[in-house]
């Protein structure tokens, strides 16, 4: 009798299993991989990460119910809930450039086509101490798949007052001067051999210091986090919400990426993988991979995310 109970027992803890559906993959951002690969992964057995973009991400969520996507920005689909998980920076990276100086316009001439030279003009006159290696032709190296990270940094490049000549968005229409890679390690691979080349990620090395809106030029490591911001309710729209070009020592290329999801379906599987993302191990660990954890009132859109469910 006793062995027939074990088997029963056993066959409906199986049959449970199986009906379990626990979120064991994901679908987005090459720039915030690191943490889903690294931080999420350690966390959640058998966890799978796709880094095939922010438009990749966004196409996933918005794809099924219950479906995880990873955005550097947000979505302007009705339905589908934001939920903020970090902050990070878009750096710059220029080959052999250790010290550059750029600010919006420079920034944006280099990308549009219409400064070729690291001798130009605009470029020397923000790096006066390093003219004698200002030498050679400018390769910026864009992404060609659909990416956040391009959003982002066409959106400092378009507070130039002269603005950016391909304007903004995840997919730009580079110009003849502009080499293409896809994903984050695509740009990153192809600036470290290229002479000349400079691109934007969200790690690298040399990193650019980028001119803010007060003028003072910061990186990553000498950056403060981004200030808090007037957050809209669940599944409201964040289209309104940037941490693009602030003052004070803030980065100007700033960002808080979001986990990506259907708001009216999901469940309980959902909200266990936002417990697991708002984790303090999780959390802790994004700032091992260059990130910073959520607080104050990104911190608080995520509790509201998990009460959505």
């Amino acid at each position: 009798m006793a062995s027939v109970q074990t088997t029963l027992c056993l066959a409906v803890v199986f049959a449970l299993a199986l009906g379990s559906h626990a979120i064991d993959s994901a679908v987005g951002s090459s720039a915030v991989a690191k943490i889903m690969e690294n931080c999420v992964a350690a966390e959640i057995d058998g966890f799978s990460y796709s880094a095939d973009g922010s438009g990749a991400g966004q196409d996933y969520a918005v794809a099924a119910p219950g479906n995880i996507g990873v955005s550097d920005v947000p979505l302007s689909a009705s339905g589908i809930l934001h939920c903020p998980f970090a902050t990070g920076i878009i750096r710059v990276v220029a080959n052999n450039k250790e010290g550059l100086k750029l600010d919006a316009c420079t920034l944006a001439g280099i990308f549009d086509g219409s400064i070729t030279k690291w001798s130009d003009k605009a470029i020397v006159a923000l790096n006066g101490d390093m003219a004698d290696t200002l030498t050679g032709k400018i390769v910026p190296i864009g992404r060609s798949d659909s990416s956040g990270s391009t959003s982002l940094m066409s959106q400092y490049a378009s507070t130039c007052g002269s603005g950016f000549g391909l304007g903004t968005g995840k997919t730009l229409s580079w110009g003849p001067t502009v080499k293409t890679a896809d994903g984050t390690s695509g740009v990153l691979n192809l600036v470290a051999k290229t002479e000349g080349g400079i691109t934007y990620a969200s790690r690298g090395s040399p990193e650019v210091a980028l001119a803010n809106a007060d003028g003072n030029f910061v990186t990553s490591s000498s950056a403060s986090p981004p200030g808090d911001v007037s957050v809209p309710a669940p599944g409201g729209s964040w289209s309104d919400v940037s941490f693009i070009n602030g003052g004070g020592n803030t980065h100007p290329i700033s960002f808080a990426p979001f986990i990506l999801t259907n708001a009216d379906d999901g469940g309980e599987d959902v909200k266990g993988f936002l417990k697991t993302a708002y984790s303090s191990a999780v959390q802790g660990c994004a700032a091992s991979q260059g990130f910073q954890g959520v607080t104050g009132s990104l911190e608080k859109a995520g509790a509201a995310c998990m009460k959505a469910f």
